[in-house]
């Protein structure tokens, strides 16, 4: 089982560039703070990198957020492998991308518009970084639905088989 990556679709290029966007914008500035009213980056800096916010909100936002993005922007690299190697799978490929792109795109809207980090989201604001993130996510959802599409997705089988 060597790499054919003949076996790559558009999609599959396509949610991975997003993946590579998402992970980049990890470390770019997420937000932006008023330094003489909040600490929200640390002493003296006036903008937070999605790495600084999360590590410091991961138990009041979600366990794991600092872990979470990281893992979506891998989802696509892990398809590409699977793709290009010729894995049997006992789902369609792309579906678990897409949910994840989903996910992803979720859990950065939330934490930019619905519930900003820090004690007063007024005093916060949204940076290139989060946009980034934000673009990545869902160009990744969108590769992976395009790959749904043209690969045709689940196949529907009689109740109560497996196979």
């Amino acid at each position: 089982m060597g790499l054919d990556f003949r076996r790559l679709q558009r999609g599959d290029l396509i949610s991975l560039l997003g993946g590579l966007l998402l992970l980049v914008s990890l470390f770019l500035p997420w937000y932006g703070v008023d330094t003489s009213a909040t600490q929200l980056c640390g002493a003296g800096k006036d903008s937070c990198t999605a790495f600084d916010t999360f590590k410091l909100f991961t138990a009041l936002i979600i366990p794991g957020m600092d872990l979470l993005l990281p893992a979506a922007a891998v989802a696509p690299f892990i398809l590409v492998w699977i793709i290009s190697r010729g894995h049997q799978l006992s789902w369609p490929p792309g579906e678990v991308t897409a949910i994840v792109g989903i996910t992803a795109t979720a859990l950065i809207l939330y934490n930019g518009i619905i519930d900003r980090a820090g004690e007063d989201p007024s005093l916060i604001t949204l940076r290139y970084g989060w946009y980034v993130g934000l673009a990545g996510a869902l160009v990744l959802m969108g590769g992976a639905a395009a790959v749904q599409m043209v690969r045709g997705g689940a196949i529907r089988r009689p109740p109560g088989t497996f196979r």
